[in-house]
């Protein structure tokens, strides 16, 4: 029998966490306090940009947080849909940045960081991922923004593919304005753009084991099967849009974009090869790692 980590049951209570507002409202604070001290703060890169250009950068975060208030205000029944919606996605995004970093879920040689709000409002841009090597010293800087989703509807996830594939037309990558690293240097980052995410029921089941108290927890997170699907995801869309780039004759994007897929291939097949092995039957009941698939696979190029 095929194992399915969607129908694990990860969690005894009855209300599913898309429809308890309290528990979200809990794992929410959780998630900003562990973010608070991680997250780039724009204030804190004057002096590595202009004092002027910063302080527009964060009124236009202010204006923008503004405006979701107050178009959320003017769609009366709908504001606790959206609401609920963007409390699940800030959750979602905060635990798989926690546990990509804590449980190494892209290997032991990618660190994960939370973007800036400035570059989650202006860029699109959720986090950063960044590979090193710490076999040789003239290494060559290799990082990935990506962008966390959790979607019921192929159609949206495409829509994400389509602005990845706009950008490669226009001959750029993600930008990403406020990055530090662990290190504490302050940097602006050119990079791969990756949606990584899955539906929605599988976004719900590893929050609430993530938020759970259950004695195998840190095992069971360590061990999620989620982290093949993203390592999946990742590979298929650098493949992708490596070959997209190489036929529009942008072989600077391109090869960003090859030696992400060759990061990630070697990830799989040395560091992940066991769960690999373990969970990649069990992958095409993802409606986003599906959507990821189909349209890799089938969109001409």
């Amino acid at each position: 029998m095929n194992f399915n980590p969607d129908n694990i049951k990860i969690f005894t209570s009855e209300t599913r966490f898309s429809d308890n507002i309290d528990k979200q409202k809990i794992y929410l604070e959780k998630i900003e306090r562990m973010r608070k001290n991680i997250t780039p703060k724009e204030e804190d890169f004057i002096g590595f940009y202009p004092e002027a250009e910063v302080l527009r950068d964060i009124k236009y975060v202010e204006k923008r947080e503004a405006t979701f208030i107050e178009i959320n205000n003017e769609k009366g029944d709908l504001i606790n849909s959206i609401e609920r919606n963007k409390r699940i996605s800030d959750i979602y995004e905060g635990v798989i940045v926690e546990q990509a970093e804590q449980n190494n879920w892209f290997g032991k040689n990618v660190n994960f960081y939370p973007a800036s709000k400035y570059d989650d409002y202006a860029n699109g841009v959720d986090g950063v991922a960044e590979f090193f090597d710490t076999k040789t010293e003239d290494r060559e800087y290799v990082a990935m923004s990506f962008d966390v989703i959790f979607s019921n509807h192929a159609e949206h996830v495409v829509d994400k593919l389509k602005i990845t594939k706009k950008m490669i037309d226009e001959g750029h990558l993600s930008e990403v304005k406020y990055f530090e690293d662990a290190d504490g240097n302050k940097k602006r980052l050119s990079a791969p753009r990756i949606i990584l995410g899955s539906r929605l029921i599988s976004a719900e089941k590893l929050i609430d084991l993530w938020g759970s108290k259950k004695t195998d927890r840190n095992k069971q997170l360590a061990e999620h099967p989620i982290q093949i699907k993203l390592l999946l995801e990742t590979y298929l869309q650098a493949h992708h849009f490596c070959n997209y780039a190489v036929s529009i004759d942008n072989i600077h994007i391109a090869r960003a974009y090859a030696i992400i897929a060759n990061k990630i291939s070697d990830i799989l097949n040395n560091e992940k090869s066991d769960f690999l092995q373990k969970y990649y039957n069990d992958l095409s009941e993802d409606i986003v790692f599906e959507a990821i698939k189909d349209y890799c696979h089938t969109v001409k190029i």
